[in-house]
């Protein structure tokens, strides 16, 4: 097992690879665009070397763990696990790889920072806890920066008559959807908050 600092090191190396990887996951999507692939196509991809290296962990988490078995998952949350996955995971990457169809890698970014906010929101309807004040402030800032930023971009989407409007709404989809996934769990989602 190794040690403290070498666990920390790890840790980061692992944190800057997994945050360069998903900011460049538009870049590569606009780069396979040209050569006719369709979003489901790159979806279907994305999800199949999901679950391999998803399999991977689960077989060397068998091997690596003790004799005590894990308590098996209960019906109802393998419902809601599977609820989750369907549409914080694949709707939300079928809406994101479409609206890269229409707006640059770029602008997917910035309308992307947007999705935590909405979660807060899901968050404190599920829950029924208010929004603390310092969030309450920071939200109306985080979306102010945002249509700013959005605004500049807007060149990049057709200019037929309404195509504003599609292509904000596909990510407004997109973030309202994956916003779902983190907000699942009802009741401790503001612990992280306070």
């Amino acid at each position: 097992m190794p040690n403290s600092a070498q666990s920390i090191r790890i840790g980061v190396f692992l944190a800057v690879f997994a945050a360069t990887g998903f900011a460049m996951k538009g870049v590569f999507i606009k780069l396979v665009y040209p050569y006719g692939v369709d979003a489901v196509t790159l979806v279907m991809l994305r999800l199949m070397f999901a679950i391999a290296l998803l399999w991977m962990v689960r077989l060397w988490r068998l091997h690596a763990s003790s004799d005590a078995p894990e308590a098996p998952i209960a019906p109802l949350d393998k419902a809601k696990l599977f609820g989750l996955g369907l549409l914080g995971y694949y709707l939300s990457s079928v809406l994101d790889f479409i609206g890269l169809e229409t707006v640059s890698a770029s602008l997917e970014r910035l309308i992307l920072c947007l999705y935590p906010t909405f979660t807060v929101l899901l968050v404190s309807w599920f829950s029924g806890k208010p929004i603390p004040p310092k969030i309450k402030r920071a939200l109306p800032l985080t979306y102010l920066g945002n249509g700013v930023g959005i605004s500049a971009g807007t060149h990049e989407c057709p200019r037929r008559l309404g195509w504003h409007w599609f292509c904000g709404g596909q990510y407004f989809g997109f973030f309202a959807v994956y916003g779902v996934e983190p907000s699942g769990d009802r009741a401790g989602g503001f612990n992280a908050l306070y």
